[in-house]
């Protein structure tokens, strides 16, 4: 999947060298990634640094508090309307199903799903498989090999998510 005007990166600048074995490029680009990622370090004796610490603890006693909320039942008519509100693309998702088959599902089927969102919202629950996203990487250059900074990412998420 690429946008017009962006390159498939076959090639990736390392420093003073260029490598071309996917698997490389592949693990190049999961370091510098995970890299950005990583949380900042926290200087304890800077008066900001202290101010973020307390909130961070004070966000997390508040979520580890059990939560007393009711929450409504998804309808089938809801579904529906948001099934058809959606783009009518050919392209999947992580979960390999595209909007396109989402719109064709007979009202058994959507009534399932319902049945589905209903247990897990009742349960606080959000399906593993959701969690996990293909990494797709977009060579920001117009031409020429790219440095790892010179890449985006974009995470293809699973199709049913977005209902």
């Amino acid at each position: 999947i690429y946008k017009p005007k962006t390159l498939p990166i076959s090639k990736l600048k390392t420093g003073s060298s260029t490598i071309a074995d996917q698997q490389e490029i592949t693990n190049m680009l999961y370091s510098y990634y995970k890299e950005q990622a990583n949380s900042p370090n926290i200087d304890e004796n800077e008066q900001h640094d202290q101010k973020i610490v307390r909130d961070y603890n004070k966000i997390m006693n508040t979520l580890s508090q059990p939560l007393d909320i009711k929450v409504e039942k998804v309808t089938s008519s809801e579904v529906t309307k948001i099934i058809k509100k959606l783009k009518n693309k050919k392209s999947s998702g992580y979960d390999q199903i595209s909007n396109y088959i989402i719109k064709l599902l007979p009202p058994a089927y959507i009534d399932c799903l319902v049945k589905c969102f209903n247990v897990w919202l009742s349960e606080g629950r959000y399906p593993d498989f959701w969690k996990l996203a293909r990494i797709i990487t977009l060579n920001k250059l117009s031409a020429g090999v790219p440095r790892p900074d010179q890449t985006r990412p974009i995470s293809l998420l699973a199709t049913l998510e977005a209902i």
